[in-house]
């Protein structure tokens, strides 16, 4: 079902630091991607086809995505890269935050070039369905790697944070001068395929996905070097429930 198997922790963490991306080719079987394709087009449908996302394994609705979400041999081989490339020791930390997006219509094309650093050290993406219409914006995958080291302290990761998740910051990242100068790279994403990053390190963001065209992917954050912040896991639970928020809305009207 999933190809666990080939992911090699020191392998992962090696490729990380020197191409600050690895990618796991056909971790997912045809099988299984069909089944997982199938249940975001009906999901999609019934939310309105618009964007929508789900966060935290408690609130995803069952599917062979969060099946994976669930799987101890996925998250200990996870967590062994982190041990490997970033020096953490989470052999005891359990969690997993587990993320359903889909964009789709006007409010997927406002989630465009958002660029950001997630809180967890490692960031597993799994495309499920990828927009390849000829002259179309297709979504694909925008990432500094290893933009900056890894911020161990609660306070510099959030000054961090704002100086390059900011509007002006954003405005400048894509500028031609910039992109050239740090090394962007655009990831043509192939459904199926696992991609991997370190999610503290890099920035990345997404292109501008065309609203007639419909974008799925999944993703698995392990290894959260900030477990006991009240203020990161009050922002992480205030961004969770406007989310919900905003199906509901959908699901009511």
């Amino acid at each position: 079902m999933f190809r666990i198997d080939r992911i090699d922790p020191g392998n992962v963490a090696e490729t990380l630091d020197a191409k600050g991306i690895c990618v796991i080719d056909d971790f997912c079987s045809p099988a299984v991607l069909g089944k997982m394709q199938s249940f975001i087009h009906s999901l999609t449908k019934s939310l309105g086809n618009e964007y929508y996302s789900y966060a935290g394994i408690e609130n995803m609705p069952d599917s062979p995505i969060v099946e994976l979400a669930r799987s101890g041999e996925f998250r200990e081989k996870l967590l062994a890269a982190c041990n490997v490339g970033m020096g953490h020791d989470y052999a005891t930390q359990k969690e997993i935050y587990h993320v359903l997006r889909v964009m789709i219509g006007e409010t997927g094309v406002e989630r465009a070039h958002q660029y950001h650093f997630d809180a967890f050290s490692i960031t597993a993406l799994l495309p499920i369905i990828t927009p390849t219409v000829p002259d179309l914006d297709n979504g694909h995958l925008l990432i500094y790697p290893n933009f900056r080291r890894e911020y161990t302290g609660v306070f510099t990761n959030l000054l961090s944070k704002i100086r390059w998740q900011g509007k002006s910051a954003r405005q400048k990242v894509q500028t031609e001068d910039f992109i050239e100068k740090r090394g962007r790279l655009k990831m043509v994403m192939k459904p199926g395929n696992l991609y991997l990053f370190w999610g503290t390190r890099c920035l990345h963001a997404n292109e501008r996905c065309d609203p007639a065209s419909l974008r799925a992917t999944a993703l698995y954050h392990f290894g959260n070097p900030h477990f006991d912040s009240r203020i990161l896991n009050g922002i992480r639970d205030f961004r969770n429930r406007n989310e919900a928020e905003q199906r509901e809305v959908v699901e009511d009207g």
